[in-house]
């Protein structure tokens, strides 16, 4: 299976923040989402893209070979903390719920 990379769904005008990319087609899948959120001073294209340490990231693509949709949120690393951090996957998740339906 070919897997293609993500495309971001939402950009947000102030930057990073708040931003996501939708990976495999959500319409084509009965399978749960897996939202991947990315790690401290990172992005989310280190889940589907070459990593500075370990080579590529091959996530995305079991995910993907496995029928699952996938999502990539962006956080910020600079000048937001955990509070702002947490409200805003809240934000994420409520509509990447939306988008991708009710699924098992």
């Amino acid at each position: 299976m070919e897997t293609r990379y993500p495309k971001m769904v939402r950009k947000n005008p102030f930057g990073h923040r708040g931003n996501y990319y939708i990976g495999h087609d959500e319409s084509s899948s009965n399978k749960t989402p897996i939202v991947f959120v990315h790690g401290l001073h990172s992005h989310p294209e280190k889940w589907f893209m070459k990593t500075n340490h370990h080579g590529k990231n091959d996530m995305y693509e079991l995910a993907a070979n496995y029928g699952h949709p996938t999502a990539f949120v962006d956080l910020s690393n600079e000048r937001y903390g955990i509070r702002e951090n947490g409200q805003l996957l809240s934000n994420q998740l409520k509509e990447i719920y939306h988008r991708f339906g009710q699924k098992n």
